[in-house]
């Protein structure tokens, strides 16, 4: 009997349509380091002697009225040291703020707009460049353990003089052969921003002058993601921010608490990775100070402090 012989196009066709099978069926994990969520950060991490550089935008739009537009954009640079500890250097570009009658008053004030600022005449101006350094370590695997579980400290210095420390706790469990991932963060970051002093306030109040104050914010980040596709996931995040006039967690410090929700899609190919997250403020804001119970609208919390709607954009590059 002859040995029967494929054609070779069928036998690359049947090849192709078994590699498109095992895609679709297999797990396919995310690879490491992702962003894979735009605000709670997970822990994959940068294996050993890997590096990746990220873009980041975080664009916030809208407050009680007017126009307000503000823009953080920053890029990263990062390196494994380990398979379980990462280190990253940050360039931040800056707060890019463009506003007109944004205040509850109809006046024109807010984050990113100095002090001194005639508030009857629109803004748009930039401000605070600087630079951040990064240390993740991560304790307990998502993969080898129950619980995943790290540590992330970066400090943060900008060009006016702003200081802050951000500390991080971060937890991740993942479930359905790591196709649900759910994640959560606590922080703490004392924060010492300069001012630049109101010149129209009342005199002998301390507002007048220039100073740097001393500040605490806490979050708390949750979020689940589910990979609908290869490469693909979709999900919902959730934040809170609660902000302290002094680096203490005592209840007379407290300014506000606000809420977020919103969703998030991610996408991965072998060497890169766009992460897009949208924030919406819940009417569901806590004010505890005067001025901060001022520019509360609607429960929601506006002035110096959050936008209406919050856009997040991540990418990052592997090599």
């Amino acid at each position: 009997m002859k040995p029967s012989h494929q054609h070779p196009s069928k036998s690359r066709r049947r090849a192709c349509a078994a590699l498109i099978a095992s895609l679709l069926a297999g797990p396919a994990p995310a690879a490491a380091s992702e962003g894979t969520m735009g605000w709670v950060y997970l822990l994959d991490l940068t294996p050993k002697g890997g590096k990746e550089i990220q873009f980041w935008n975080t664009h916030g739009r809208g407050q009680s009225q007017g126009r307000y537009r503000l823009n953080e954009p920053r890029v990263e640079f990062e390196y494994g040291v380990t398979d379980d500890f990462q280190v990253g250097l940050y360039y931040n570009w800056g707060r890019v703020v463009s506003a007109n009658g944004n205040g509850v008053d109809g006046t024109t004030y807010g984050k990113a707009i100095p002090e001194n600022h005639d508030p009857v005449l629109p803004f748009s101006g930039h401000d605070r460049s600087g630079v951040s350094a990064e240390f993740i370590y991560r304790i307990l695997s998502p993969y080898r353990d129950a619980l995943g579980f790290g540590v992330y400290v970066e400090p943060r210095w900008g060009s006016d003089g702003f200081r802050e420390l951000e500390t991080k706790l971060l937890f991740q469990k993942n479930f359905l052969d790591d196709r649900l991932i759910w994640g959560a963060n606590a922080t703490v970051s004392p924060e010492w921003e300069p001012k630049t002093g109101n010149p129209a306030c009342t005199a002998g109040d301390e507002d007048c002058l220039p100073r740097r104050e001393k500040a605490m914010e806490v979050e708390f980040t949750t979020g689940v993601m589910y990979r609908f596709q290869p490469g693909w996931f979709a999900g919902v995040e959730y934040r809170n921010h609660r902000e302290y006039s002094a680096h203490s967690l005592a209840p007379k410090y407290r300014e506000h608490s606000a809420h977020f929700l919103g969703p998030t899609i991610h996408y991965a190919s072998r060497h890169w990775w766009v992460s897009v997250n949208w924030l919406h403020q819940l009417p569901a804001a806590s004010c505890y100070s005067g001025e901060n119970c001022e520019n509360t609208v609607g429960h929601r919390v506006y002035g110096d402090e959050h936008e209406k709607n919050i856009y997040r954009l991540r990418m990052g590059y592997v090599f």
